[in-house]
C-alpha cells in the first residue's frame, strides 16, 4: 500500500478502508502512516473528525514543517503565525469567489509543499459524513485534479 500512495498516478492515493468493528482497520492505517512518516520528502497528517478538519490539518502541517517550509507556509495568504499560535484568517474577497473560504488556502499550501518537493498524508480514522467532511473532500478533489501529490 505504501509503494501505491508514493506513485502520484496510483489510483490508491485516494483509499477508503472499511470492515467490521476489530478487523484492523485502525492498525493498518496507522501501519500505513508510521512507514510514510519514514519518508524524508513526506508529511502525515492524523485528523479526527469535528468541525474543524482544514484549519487542523493546515495546523498540523505547520507544526511538522521545518523551518524552511514555515517560513513559506507564513507567506501564505490567509495564514498568520505568533507566538500563542496558528491563526487562520480568510478573506472576504476569496469567499466570495469561491463556495468555501478554504479552498484558496489549501490550493495555496498544496503548491507551498510542491514546491519545496513533499507530498502529504491525511489519514481520518472513523470517518462520518458531516459538511466539515464533505467541504474537504470537495476541495481534495480538486487538488488531486491539479496534480499535487497529496493522499487520503
Amino acid at each position: 500500500m505504501e509503494e501505491d500512495i508514493q506513485d502520484v498516478d496510483s489510483p490508491y492515493l485516494t483509499t477508503l478502508i472499511y470492515g467490521m468493528r476489530g478487523s484492523g482497520k485502525t492498525t493498518l492505517l496507522t501501519d500505513v502512516s508510521l512507514d510514510i512518516k519514514k519518508q524524508p520528502d513526506w508529511i502525515v497528517v492524523d485528523l479526527t473528525m469535528g468541525d474543524a478538519l482544514i484549519p487542523t490539518l493546515i495546523e498540523l502541517v505547520y507544526k511538522q514543517a521545518d523551518s524552511g517550509l514555515k517560513s513559506m507556509l507564513k507567506k501564505v495568504d490567509g495564514i498568520s503565525v505568533s507566538a500563542a499560535g496558528i491563526k487562520i484568517d480568510y478573506h472576504h474577497e476569496q469567499a466570495s469567489v469561491t463556495n468555501s473560504p478554504h479552498q484558496p488556502l489549501l490550493e495555496s499550501l498544496a503548491e507551498t509543499l510542491q514546491q519545496r518537493k513533499l507530498k502529504l498524508l491525511i489519514t481520518i480514522d472513523e470517518i462520518s459524513s458531516t459538511p466539515a467532511l464533505r467541504e474537504f473532500v470537495a476541495i481534495y478533489q480538486i487538488l488531486l485534479r491539479n496534480e499535487y501529490h497529496i493522499a487520503l
